[in-house]
């Protein structure tokens, strides 16, 4: 488990940033930092303009030249993250204090006032609503028993005349009721004769 897990944060590590070497006797620069093309050994009247710019950008001499340019736009990019965070910043605290002006103590009297409109207000617009509400209830606790009424007429009507319409073998449930009456009468009949 230790062994293995070693193994794997070994493999990681980029080993040339392991092989340091000393520049003007007191830095210790990776080995895959340095160029042949230093800007240290160029002749002194050739290179104080373009050592000045590396002292600004705070680019190190033992570097290749090439690479200037890649420090100077990582530098811009920098910049602009710092610019960003120190614009988010003052936003914050910009909205801090105005959050801090609106919680001072406000005057109790236009509290009051305040409210007392917003009370207004909406009874103003509730209580129109709330009457028309309770005047629809009311109406429909009215019509209530009158559709209780022919429910109840609904269920206790005779069936045939509720389905006249419906058929079943070409016949109606009168016409059914009709026939069963009949084959009825017609058996008792039978078995009054029997007896």
């Amino acid at each position: 488990g230790g062994v293995e897990r070693e193994l794997k944060q070994f493999s990681q590590i980029f080993l040339p940033c392991l092989q340091y070497r000393v520049v003007n006797e007191i830095q210790h620069v990776p080995a895959h930092e340095l160029s042949i093309h230093r800007l240290d050994r160029m002749l002194p009247w050739d290179s104080l303009v373009f050592t000045d710019v590396c002292q600004s950008l705070k680019f190190p001499l033992y570097k290749a030249p090439e690479k200037i340019l890649i420090h100077a736009a990582e530098l811009k990019k920098d910049l602009v993250h710092l610019h960003g965070q120190i614009s988010y910043k003052n936003t914050a605290l910009n909205e801090l204090q105005m959050k801090k002006k609106l919680s001072q103590a406000p005057d109790i009297q236009t509290l009051i006032k305040m409210v007392k409109d917003h009370d207004v207000d909406q009874i103003a617009r509730l209580v129109p609503k709330i009457q028309h509400l309770i005047q629809q209830c009311v109406q429909n606790i009215d019509s209530t028993k009158d559709i209780q009424q022919a429910v109840t007429d609904w269920w206790e009507q005779p069936s045939q005349f509720a389905l006249s319409c419906e058929t079943r073998h070409g016949l109606s449930l009168c016409q059914w009721l009709d026939r069963w009456t009949l084959a009825l009468r017609t058996l008792q009949q039978q078995r009054g004769n029997w007896a």
